[in-house]
């Protein structure tokens, strides 16, 4: 029987991780300071830990250092007697980071299901937590194939809420009318659901949730504490076409579509319209997305230079994210391959920076007056500020340009498995092979029916007519 990893495309795959964690962090950081999150893995015996040998032992990772976390009790306690020198984690992905106080310079995960929303409540968790170190990696693998109904809606819903150009560069604009005109047609059916398309989103989803920081499970009172702009009133206002309670047809049909495609619960929109300052994750990235965007054109922009009241609010956008810790992504590395399962796999390398250095320069220009977002310039000298932006604001100018690339393929793995015959199938369970295995590798018979060959002419020794 070959064996469960005879999977050339998934080796490609780690490869491609490996690459990037040579590349994004090796280069300037000895590999024995590398810290790891990851699934190893272990289907079965001997195959314990793939990712472990190929990827962070060949990069001089002490496997002191990396701790393996699984959810299955059997496949935790093959882990276990392996004794492969890892911290072996029997939890699921969730509860360990939302216990854990450890900070990690890569977190892989290997997932082998469809991006859900308790999977993205993992990685909300490692953002929100900070568990991720201020320059470090997150990598995820999420299936790409038959998607119910109510995930097509909500990766429709995400893709909604930004635009790709032709560069590449995802651009966030998630109140676009003509993007919620297309997310409304294909809810209601009227336009198909471009699968492609929509499966962008699940990049765009961890770049949003890595950007939140803090935000993600913390309440954000931007609106409460911030002497906003107009634009960014404008960005909240276009967001509900409405204020609460002054809900016109078009945003009660809209939410309507979201609730039953499953997109959201009803509550969930209630609660945004209700309390828009709190933990609103969608209000919220518009908001900055705005703020930071007039920030930036503001500052090249000559006649936007002088330290007025205008300029100071703008600059809100990016204290925001310094204090809640947004991780930037400096590269974006995405693979799709298909697994010796069949299964359509896409693979998303996120290489992130939090720009701390970079955005601490932010209080030698500004001080607070008396809340957290109530900011005045420090000095009235307005070269100096300018001198100052001009190192600031190319900075974050760069890493705010997410380029998000087309998907390198690795291939497929997938070979069709060739039919036996009963008579096949009865020498292989007499020679010793199970049920499970000659299933897996043969086509013709399921499991169950292997079984019951197995008891009627291997145990009871019955003879096969005809043989």
């Amino acid at each position: 029987m070959p064996p469960t990893y005879d999977d050339p495309a998934k080796a490609r795959s780690r490869e491609f991780l490996w690459e990037a964690i040579a590349s994004f962090l090796l280069s300037a950081r000895d590999p024995k300071d590398i810290i790891v999150a990851c699934f190893p893995g272990a289907e079965k015996k001997g195959e314990e830990a793939l990712e472990v040998k190929e990827v962070y032992d060949t990069l001089g990772i002490p496997r002191g250092n990396v701790w393996g976390i699984e959810a299955d009790p059997v496949r935790a306690k093959r882990l276990e007697r392996a004794k492969l020198g890892i911290h072996v984690v029997p939890s699921f992905d969730y509860d360990f980071f939302a216990e854990t106080d450890r900070r990690f310079d890569v977190i892989s995960l290997d997932y082998t299901g469809q991006q859900t929303d308790d999977r993205l409540k993992a990685i909300r968790m490692v953002a929100s937590r900070q568990l991720l170190s201020e320059r470090g990696i997150m990598c995820t693998n999420f299936a790409a194939r038959r998607e119910p109904k109510s995930l097509q809606a909500k990766l429709a819903l995400r893709r909604s809420r930004g635009t790709i150009n032709e560069d590449g560069v995802y651009i966030s604009d998630p109140v676009s009318p003509n993007r919620v005109e297309q997310l409304a047609e294909q809810l209601s059916g009227q336009k198909p659901m471009e699968l492609g398309d929509i499966r962008d989103a699940m990049t765009m989803e961890l770049v949003r949730i890595m950007g939140n920081g803090t935000g993600n499970t913390g309440d954000i009172d931007i609106l409460d504490k911030c002497p906003l702009t107009g634009r960014a009133v404008e960005l909240a206002k276009r967001m509900f076409m409405r204020p609460p309670g002054k809900l016109g047809p078009t945003v009660e049909r809209d939410m309507d579509l979201l609730v039953s495609s499953g997109a959201f619960k009803k509550e969930e929109l209630d609660k945004m319209l209700s309390e828009p300052s709190k933990r609103s994750h969608l209000l919220d990235s518009a908001m900055r997305s705005g703020l930071k965007a007039y920030l930036i054109r503001a500052m090249q922009d000559q006649k936007s230079r002088r330290p007025d009241e205008r300029n100071s609010n703008c600059i809100v956008g990016l204290l925001v994210e310094r204090d809640t810790g947004a991780y930037y992504p400096m590269q974006i590395r995405r693979a799709k391959y298909t697994s010796n399962k069949n299964m359509d796999m896409h693979m998303d390398i996120l290489c992130l920076d939090q720009q701390r250095e970079t955005l601490g320069k932010l209080d030698s220009i500004l001080e607070a007056k008396t809340d957290p977002y109530g900011v005045r310039w420090r000095s009235p000298n307005n070269r100096q500020i300018s001198l100052r932006l001009r190192d600031i604001v190319p900075v974050i100018d760069k890493a705010a340009k997410v380029v998000i690339p087309e998907r390198t393929d690795l291939g497929s793995s997938w070979k069709a498995k060739d039919r036996i015959t009963r008579a096949q199938a009865i020498d292989l369970l007499q020679a010793g092979c199970s049920a499970a295995e000659i299933a897996e590798c043969y086509a013709g018979f399921k499991t169950n029916q292997l079984a019951a060959f197995k008891a009627h002419y291997v145990t009871m020794g019955k003879k096969l007519k005809g043989k």
